[in-house]
């Protein structure tokens, strides 16, 4: 063999031994890997992305190894690095696999590698994906489920928003749907028409109200198939029946007429529901074609009627599709999609940043101390020794001397620093853990920082799925970049069986990297909080037992727009509540609510550093918490909320010893009851309300008014209730005592009803007692809605956020 041959032959044995080298070339590798995608090529920055990975053993040994998919994601500084995301695979032969997983795409690139390797890291099969985001147009991505495919054809390629937003139909296989709500956030609507959801599985249907609590819309298409529908969610609907069925001529609204009204008539199966606490937002005929309600910050709608029987009409005006839509949505929700649902929200990132980018108030400096030492020195090393050796007649040793004292004061400054200083990867963490029932569901944001540059490695229980939050690089305006997945990873998260190991080959000096930790499920925890309660006209009764074995502090009982505060509890204590008032705060401005809670005990008191720092921490964790249970819908019942030590939550944090800080804030879910003597109280946002005219330019969402210009409101009090009595609340002083909001008030002006009879406004009094039903009679429709316009008074409003009052209704259930 020649020189040249040799050199040749070591070099492919050289390829094949080196780690990283395809081993198996074509049919001869033991494995085979395929990946679908349930959403296409679609995708948004940041969202997760269900991935079905298959995989064919083709040999005759058990395959074992890894599946890694890796990602581009940006660092604050906007530089670039790649995560990787490992799960372990076991093959046997002509055995098939599939693995269903969740990959956020990354903030800085839309494509994705996915790479199969052996125990020895060597590749075995690979592929790379690239997902469609585009940043010149707004998407409105829907799912559909559906009986026949065609019947929901003409969702696809709606224009909305002027042509700035269009609307993409994505068809998919219940075999395919997700089981995880993470699978479900790439989407806006959910559709389901003609379809059996009796055929989801457990952790299907689940998934889908998960998604819907977190801000999803799910819509449900019924018609003759009503049934057939619904039956899968009917413990989940809140009372949502079937009466009856009717066939009639219904019209669909003659704006979309082409020649004569007739036109827009189309022959249905209506359904008729009846649904609790359900807005009614489009209608034919006096009949309801779409009633929509709240469940957590989404929203579910009913049609009265199959989709697929107003294919033909909507196919001929796409218009109407557009108002089905923009009604459902909300005109807000479909305006910002132009600028959120190509590049993606990064909400969590802001968050984390404000909730674990602070650290352990222990290990702040005593700078008091640091000054004195340093004062000591001077004066030792300046006129002190000078003074001392000339008396002593030993000034030839002040050199000397200097030193000496400078070595004294740099071992004293760096003894003193001892608790300060950082050897090691440190964590900072914020918890909510919210119990409801059985379930436990823990959220936890988790900042990793080291000292210097040195990598770090963490093992995380397996109930957590971790997803890393990265800044989203909109806001630099760059360019989606290539990605083929060569690159070594920077930071990697590798499943295994009884655990997650989260590390990374390298960190910068306290540079923050975050991560959002979720579990939910049954789970055994030493306590829980205990309670029975009442509310009705502003008062609560009851009681509360702190069922845990530590004291709680800053707790309170928390309703839509209102709250009981508590104060410390310790262990076991209970707290009897005999017709407590209830503060009412501003709904749009949970922030307010949060640091009024946290700093009431400390109001006008001259605050020390750890103290600053410890409130806000505390401060920024309670509002995240208001602002994701209450921001932006109406929520019913009662929640707890207490901050508490962190007992054993951690302990997988540091089992090195290594440093961990944090706050923990402990909420559940209590029971409790609005009714007395037949008659239900609620607040009047129980339905969305709508501005009807107002500076939108400012912000007006119908709870707050900017400057002098008047705003009107238009309140839905529900169809499933006979008003005896409203009333108007105002937000509660207390949270206008504070300076650092002082350009926020409480409304101060004249309120007009609108009169259903006259066709005029008639200045009311909201003060009083609350207005009855013989005196509302003229100002509520048939469908319970009240208009109110709202004039503030002139004087000094220039930059001024009034707070409006806010009605609350009492009345029987029809």
């Amino acid at each position: 063999m020649g020189k040249r041959s040799v050199r040749v032959f070591l070099a492919l044995v050289f390829a094949l031994l080196l780690p990283g080298s395809p081993a198996w070339a074509g049919d001869g590798a033991p494995v085979s890997m395929e990946v679908s995608t349930v959403y296409g090529d679609m995708g948004k920055f940041g969202s997760h992305i269900p991935l079905v990975i298959t995989f064919y053993g083709q040999s005759e040994t058990p395959f074992n190894g890894t599946v890694n998919v890796k990602t581009l994601e940006s660092t604050p500084d906007n530089s670039d690095e790649v995560y990787q995301y490992s799960f372990p695979v076991s093959v046997k032969l002509a055995e098939t696999e599939k693995k269903e997983i969740y990959i956020p795409l990354g903030q800085k690139s839309s494509g994705i590698h996915v790479a199969l390797c052996d125990q020895g890291g060597r590749e075995v099969d690979s592929c790379s994906l690239s997902f469609d985001v585009s940043r010149d147009m707004g998407r409105l991505l829907i799912g559909g489920l559906a009986g026949e495919e065609e019947e929901l054809s003409y969702f696809d390629g709606v224009h909305l928003e002027y042509g700035m937003v269009d609307s993409r139909l994505i068809l998919l296989d219940q075999k395919a749907l997700p089981s995880d709500a993470r699978g479900l956030e790439l989407l806006d609507i959910l559709l389901i028409n003609g379809f059996s959801t009796e055929s989801l599985t457990e952790d299907q249907r689940t998934a889908i109200l998960q998604w819907v609590e977190r801000g999803g819309t799910l819509l449900l298409g019924t018609g003759q198939e009503a049934e057939k529908v619904l039956g899968g969610f009917s413990e989940d609907l809140g009372g949502v029946r079937i009466r009856g069925y009717e066939k009639k001529k219904v019209g669909l609204g003659v704006e979309y007429a082409q020649d004569s009204p007739e036109d827009a008539q189309v022959e249905l199966m209506c359904a008729e529901l009846s649904v609790p606490g359900g807005r009614v937002v489009m209608e034919g005929d006096d009949i309801p074609l779409l009633t929509v309600i709240r469940r957590g910050k989404g929203k579910m709608g009913f049609f009265s009627y199959d989709l697929g029987e107003i294919r033909g009409f909507a196919e001929k005006t796409p218009g109407y599709v557009a108002e089905i839509l923009t009604k459902t949505l909300g005109q807000e929700a479909v305006s910002q999609l132009y600028y959120y649902s190509s590049y993606g929200r990064n909400d969590d990132y802001w968050s984390a940043q404000s909730l674990v980018s602070t650290g352990s108030v222990d290990r702040l400096p005593r700078i008091p101390l640091y000054m004195a030492v340093t004062a000591v020195y001077i004066l030792a090393a300046g006129p002190g020794l000078y003074l001392y050796l000339k008396k002593k007649d030993l000034s030839r040793y002040y050199g000397i001397s200097v030193v000496i004292a400078s070595a004294a004061a740099s071992a004293v400054i760096y003894l003193l620093g001892t608790g300060t200083r950082f050897t090691s990867e440190f964590y900072t963490l914020a918890t909510v853990l919210g119990t409801s029932g059985d379930t436990v569901e823990e959220t936890t944001f988790l900042d990793v920082r080291t000292p210097d540059s040195r990598p770090f490695s963490l093992r995380v229980p397996a109930e957590y799925s971790i997803t890393p939050l990265t800044r989203s690089s909109q806001y630099e305006e760059q360019p989606v970049q290539a990605f083929d997945g060569k690159q070594a990873a920077d930071v990697r998260i590798a499943r295994e069986e009884d655990a997650a190991v989260l590390s990374a080959s390298r960190s910068r000096a306290f540079d923050p990297r975050y991560f959002k930790l979720e579990s939910r499920g049954e789970r055994t925890f030493p306590g829980r909080i205990e309670g029975d309660l009442r509310l009705f006209e502003g008062k609560l009764s009851g009681y509360i037992r702190n069922g845990y074995d530590f004291p709680l502090t800053d707790s309170a009982v928390f309703f839509y727009g209102q709250v009981c505060p508590l104060g410390d509890l310790e262990p076991g204590e209970v707290r009897e509540l005999k017709e407590e008032p209830v503060l009412n705060w501003p709904v749009n401005m949970t922030y307010l609510a949060a640091q009024w809670l946290v700093e009431r005990d400390s109001a006008g008191k001259e605050l020390d550093d750890e103290e600053l720092l410890r409130n806000t921490d505390r401060r920024s964790l309670y509002g995240w918490y208001l602002d994701q249970t209450y921001g932006g819908a109406y929520v019913s019942g009662a929640r707890f909320s207490a901050l508490g030590p962190e007992q054993g939550l951690w302990e997988w944090v540091s089992p090195d010893g290594q440093a961990a800080d944090g706050q923990v804030l402990y909420t559940q879910e209590l029971e409790m009851t609005t009714e007395k003597g037949g008659s239900v109280w609620r607040s009047g946002l129980y339905n969305p309300q709508q501005v009807v005219s107002g500076n939108m330019g400012y912000g007006s969402d119908g709870l707050s008014l900017y400057g002098t210009e008047p705003v009107t409101v238009e309140y839905f009090l529900g169809t499933d209730l006979d008003v005896e009595k409203v009333a108007f609340t105002f937000i509660s002083p207390e949270f206008f005592s504070g300076e650092d909001f002082y350009y926020i008030r409480p409304f101060e002006g004249e309120a007009c009803f609108y009169n259903n009879e006259t066709k005029n406004y008639d200045p009311v009094d909201l003060s009083g007692g609350g207005f009855t039903e013989s005196v509302l009679a003229p100002y509520l429709s048939a469908e319970n809605s009240l208009v109110v316009k709202y004039t503030a008074e002139e004087g000094d409003t220039s930059g001024v956020t009034s707070m409006l009052p806010v009605p609350v209704v009492t009345g029987r259930k029809r």
